[in-house]
């Protein structure tokens, strides 16, 4: 395209400048020419002109735009441009030389005669008659050949028209000659002017000289042309002959390489393929090696033979009809032939055999090309067969499938299967993406193609379960598993997978749900523990209440096995354990179980190690039928446990604070009976019996006290409300101090301060306080009862308040205070049970609310019986007399 714009704006300019230059010429060589004459005078101009510049331009284009020019082209373009460049400018120039010789001889002759017309006008005018204004006489030649015209010329210069014609200063056509004369005829100053006329000037024109360069021009062209097309008639010779030996050249070359390829050709074939040649009357005339070899027989075996030798009898006859009709009609026979070897092991071949004529035309032998396909028929034969099992896979399996071929589609491929667990036909319904979305719930919508996208973009595996609307109109669910194919780019260009009915197993699960909600409800109130084992003995369930009893979190022992939890378990046992694993928890024999009925492990407690610090009762339940194999129960026995122990110590604290006093009353009573006593002795005797069995007597009662207490919890105080100053008061106006000593000193408000209390134990928890404080100060000091207030967990209490100044406690003492038969007083000098303290504890706890206890050696003690405040005024009391507060379930931490 560009090539042909530049040769088109190529020609533009030949033609302009030869337009320009013809416009230049054609005035000064052929002046006083008609206007058709001129125009066609400047066409033949710019013809002659351009015409050999187009056509050596455009040769010039064409042979570059055809092929690379070699050096020989160049040499004959050049040749062929130069000679006739040569002639046409010789032949211009001799034709210029005689135009030019010609075009001054003609100039020359009418200027004669012209000069010669001039003077006789001259000589006429010159006469005294043209002076009066006479017209001048003039003969045929003067009036045809000349024009003139006489003036009188004025004093200023002016002239006058005297006589001739008016003579127009620019003519139309300029003539070719116009003269002045200034004459003088007797006064008279005249002006002659004299003009050739049209017809001397066509008499005497110059066209001859220019019709000579024009027919000399083109006489120059042709020759050019002529000997150009000589040049370029032998050029083309030349190249015809050099293109002719190229092509000869390169015929041998190719003959050269075809021969080549042919004899790769053959020796491939001959290594890779089996070749057969026979007679038309089918006798093997050449086999080459690899024929041998699969067929197991040599070749002086073959020649001669007929190809039936070789037949395997696995065609039937009619194959081989159509092989020889194929063959008798010239056409070549392609297909698959099983031949069998010597050994008779059958082998296939894909053949090609091919009827080869001679010169007659008859048919003179055929050729067979084979290769050996046994191992691509087996593959295919079992290819066929997979594709059979594939399809009684397809359509007797219970999964449905489906292939999503172009994802950028919406077509699908669904397989009869998918079609029925949906209750349709095999394509009942078109299989593409539509239909697919107008089936799925719209609850399941955005998380199935969540999932798509991203199977598509992180190429993370696609595996879920979704509701499909069957034909019926309801939802099953259903599992869908996908695999994605990607494009060399990481693009998604396919998917592929199945769907499975799972709508049973998700209602058994909903169902189990259910009914795992129900249980996990039930064990989320139980405080004991239970743990579940599966079938195949791993952990299936663990209650809330393990980690609260173990301290262990039951989240990463879900789908431990039973050894793994058994080591986990007991190794947050304390060490020396009655059992060591689940395992020793079986009974050993379970011969007696029936099948279905759970055997019991029997009872075992353990103890974990802190900060848990509990004792727990384990059971370990095993069944022979359904889903759980076994079930383990972890029960809290702590407090049982210390309540046992409490009760062992109990029970050896009480034999032995009540054994000291029996010994002394039996020694004593011994000595009265065994010997002769003085009346004084006897009754010192008697008076030590008589305050020990006081003393007895004292911890039976208190021990009565305690025991009713702890067993009645509570249930036979009668709670009213009672001022506690006014209550205090009571205790110390009936209190007995020592006679040695002051009465308690006092504090409390004057306005009420009212609790709900039973008020016989509350006077007895403050009397035994207040004794406590003047038997453990033996040296004096005053003893303060005080009523204070206080908020203890956002609350108001109330607490009667009993400082001493006596002997006091040691840290470690007064944190075992409150212990039942604890002293302090190891001497025995100061009187007392040890159960006080005690039952002070359990009346207050029992009333909700605790005692607070301080202490420093040697400095006394401060008790506070602490006590919830009631609020309410005065006037609302009687209503609450049959309220029973609850018992803090914790106490406090004082």
């Amino acid at each position: 395209m560009l090539g042909s714009a530049r040769l088109l704006i190529e020609f533009l300019l030949i033609v302009a400048g030869c337009e320009v230059a013809v416009m230049f010429l054609l005035p000064w060589l052929a002046p006083g020419l008609a206007a058709w004459q001129e125009a066609f005078l400047d066409a033949t101009m710019l013809s002659v002109m351009a015409a050999p510049l187009v056509v050596w331009r455009a040769h010039r284009m064409a042979h570059r735009m055809s092929s690379a020019p070699t050096a020989f082209d160049d040499f004959l373009h050049t040749r062929n441009g130069v000679l006739p460049a040569v002639v046409f400018v010789v032949g211009v120039g001799l034709t210029a030389s005689l135009a030019w010789g010609l075009h001054q001889q003609t100039q020359r002759a009418a200027q004669s005669r012209f000069d010669h017309l001039s003077s006789r006008l001259i000589a006429l005018a010159s006469e005294p008659q043209a002076a009066r204004g006479r017209p001048l006489v003039l003969d045929a030649t003067l009036q045809t050949q000349a024009s003139y015209a006489l003036y009188e010329l004025g004093s200023d210069g002016a002239q006058h028209w005297v006589a001739g014609q008016a003579l127009a200063a620019q003519p139309a056509h300029p003539a070719l000659f116009d003269v002045t004369q200034d004459l003088q005829v007797g006064a008279r100053p005249l002006r002659l002017q004299v003009r050739s006329t049209p017809r001397f000037d066509a008499d005497n024109s110059q066209a001859m000289s220019v019709w000579l360069a024009l027919l000399g021009i083109m006489l120059s062209a042709m020759a050019a042309v002529s000997v150009w097309l000589m040049n370029t008639g032998r050029a083309r010779a030349a190249q015809l002959a050099h293109t002719m030996t190229q092509d000869l050249l390169g015929a041998q070359r190719e003959a050269e390489k075809a021969s080549r390829e042919s004899a790769a050709l053959v020796s491939t074939l001959n290594q890779f393929s089996m070749v057969c040649v026979t007679s038309p009357d089918g006798e093997i005339t050449d086999v080459n090696d690899a024929l041998c070899q699969a067929s197991g027989y040599g070749k002086d075996e073959l020649l001669g033979q007929n190809p039936r030798m070789l037949g395997s009898g696995e065609h039937d006859p009619f194959f081989w009809i159509a092989v020889w009709q194929t063959l008798l009609h010239g056409q070549p026979w392609v297909g698959e032939v099983c031949n069998r070897s010597k050994d008779g092991a059958l082998y296939w071949v894909q053949c090609v055999i091919s009827p080869i004529a001679g010169a007659n035309g008859e048919i003179d032998r055929y050729i067979s090309i084979a290769y050996d396909i046994t191992d691509t028929h087996r593959a295919q034969a079992e290819l066929k067969a997979n594709a059979e099992r594939y399809n009684l896979a397809i359509d007797g399996g219970s999964d449905g499938m489906w292939d999503w071929m172009n994802v950028n589609a919406q077509d699908e491929w669904w397989s009869p299967q998918f079609y029925r667990l949906l209750g349709y036909e095999p394509n009942e319904i078109p299989a593409n993406l539509v239909i697919f979305d107008s089936m799925l719930h719209p609850a399941d919508q955005k998380a199935t193609f969540v999932a798509i996208e991203k199977a598509f973009k992180d190429h993370q595996p696609f595996d879920i379960e979704y509701r499909l609307k069957t034909k019926s109109g309801g939802y099953r669910w259903f599992r869908s598993r996908a695999k994605v194919y990607f494009d060399d780019f990481g693009a998604a260009t396919r998917m592929a997978g199945s769907i499975q009915d799972v709508h049973d197993r998700k209602e058994a699960q909903a169902k189990l749900r259910e009914h795992s909600q129900q249980m996990s409800a039930i064990f989320s109130l139980s405080p004991d523990a239970f743990v579940s084992f599966d079938m195949s003995g791993h952990v299936s369930y663990i209650s809330p209440a393990w980690s609260h009893l173990t301290g262990m979190s039951g989240h990463g022992l879900i789908g431990t096995d039973e050894v793994t939890f058994s080591d986990r378990l007991f190794e947050r046992c304390v060490p020396g354990q009655a059992v060591c694993s689940l395992a020793a928890l079986r009974p050993m024999d379970h011969a007696e179980a029936h099948e279905g009925e759970a055997v019991d492990g029997g009872r075992v407690v353990i103890e974990m190690k802190p900060p848990a610090r509990r004792m727990l009762e384990v059971r370990l339940s095993r069944s022979e039928g359904g889903t759980v194999s076994q079930v383990l129960h972890l029960r809290d026995v702590t407090h049982e446990t210390e309540v046992d122990q409490m009760k062992s110590a109990f029970l050896s604290m009480a034999a032995h604070e009540l054994r000291t006093p029996m010994a002394s009353i039996y020694g004593f009573t011994e000595l009265l009976l065994t010997r002769e006593l003085k009346p004084e002795k006897q009754k010192d005797l008697l008076s030590r019996i008589y305050r020990q069995s006081e003393a007895m007597a004292a911890i039976i009662n208190e021990l009565l006290d305690l025991a009713r207490i702890e067993a009645r919890q509570g249930k036979d105080f009668s709670f009213k409300a009672i001022n506690l100053a006014d209550l205090v008061g009571d205790v110390i106006r009936d209190f007995k101090h020592p006679q040695d000593r002051q009465a308690p000193l006092t504090e409390w408000p004057d306005e009420p301060i009212m609790v709900w209390v039973d008020r016989q134990k509350m006077q007895q928890a403050t009397l035994n306080v207040l004794s406590n404080a003047y038997k453990y100060s033996p040296n004096g000091g005053d003893v303060h009862v005080r009523v204070v207030a206080q908020d203890l967990h956002g609350k108001p209490h109330v607490g009667v308040q009993i400082e001493d100044h006596g002997l006091g406690l040691s840290p470690e003492q007064l944190a075992r205070v409150g212990e039942r038969f604890y002293r302090a007083d190891k001497s025995g000098s100061i009187p007392g049970t040890g159960l006080g303290v005690t039952i002070v504890k359990e009346i207050i706890e029992l009333m909700g609310g605790h005692v607070a206890m301080s202490s420093e050696q040697g400095q006394g003690s401060t008790f506070t019986l602490w006590l919830p405040c009631l609020e309410a005024s005065p006037s609302q009391f009687a209503s609450l007399d049959e309220v029973q507060p609850a018992r803090l379930t914790e106490p406090a931490d004082h």
